[in-house]
């Protein structure tokens, strides 16, 4: 129970005292210091545990290879296409005049940044400390789920609601920390555990983060639509 509730501990301590997610979204331009500072944090607190405390090798945090077959990319391409074709049919509202700054920004924080530190965050490090202590699976096969997986993807989408640290600049904030779209949370909940069956399977962060920049890259997309529609 004290390896459960350390794990546990840890994962609360990513969602809701060190989530640059919530700072870092291009809602909160201004916050973003203050993102960059807990992204230093938590990496930080990463390569502390990792080194020092567990002594975690690249692999044990999936930042090596693995065995990813040509199949696994096929799949997150096609799954990519399939999302770019329903992006194209029903593109995600945008709000707000797109500039080129905010197209750029956008695209370097989703395509770039989110993809390789939250990989990372939840799919490398809370993997692998989830996994140490129970590597079992629910269901048999293809259409089994680890426990490790739905822990991360757990906490990756509670990472996704506003975060509570907000509180302490209501008065700044233009939206309540306790809006939230939850269909949005439902989909970054399944997203998550492909990409921490992906990790399972594999070994290997890197696909998820492949499927996770894609992903991230369809809102680009209606971006680069609605600044080419304004351009014209």
């Amino acid at each position: 129970m004290r390896k459960i509730a350390a794990v546990v501990f840890e994962g609360l301590l990513f969602v809701e005292g060190l989530n640059a997610f919530a700072f870092m979204k291009h809602d909160f331009p201004r916050f973003w210091p203050v993102g960059v500072a807990l992204t230093v944090a938590s990496l930080a607190w990463i390569g502390w545990m990792s080194c020092w405390v567990f002594r975690y090798r690249l692999a044990d945090l999936g930042l090596t290879r693995g065995q990813v077959s040509w199949g696994v990319w096929a799949s997150i391409g096609a799954v990519f296409l399939l999302g770019l074709a329903v992006e194209l049919r029903w593109p995600s509202p945008v709000h707000g005049e797109v500039t080129v700054t905010r197209l750029l920004t956008a695209a370097a924080f989703s395509v770039v940044y989110s993809p390789l530190y939250e990989e990372l965050l939840f799919r490398g490090y809370l993997f692998r400390r989830t996994w140490s202590i129970s590597p079992g699976a629910l269901g048999s096969g293809w259409y089994r789920i680890h426990f490790a997986s739905l822990f991360s993807a757990g906490f990756w989408a509670l990472n996704h609601l506003p975060s509570l640290t907000l509180l302490v600049t209501l008065s700044l904030v233009d939206e309540s920390p306790f809006v939230a779209n939850w269909s949005f949370v439902a989909l970054v909940a399944l997203v998550g555990l492909v990409a921490g069956e992906l990790r399972a399977r594999t070994g290997s962060i890197w696909p998820g983060v492949a499927l996770h920049a894609l992903m991230n890259g369809l809102f680009v997309v209606s971006l680069v639509r609605v600044f080419m529609l304004g351009a014209g």
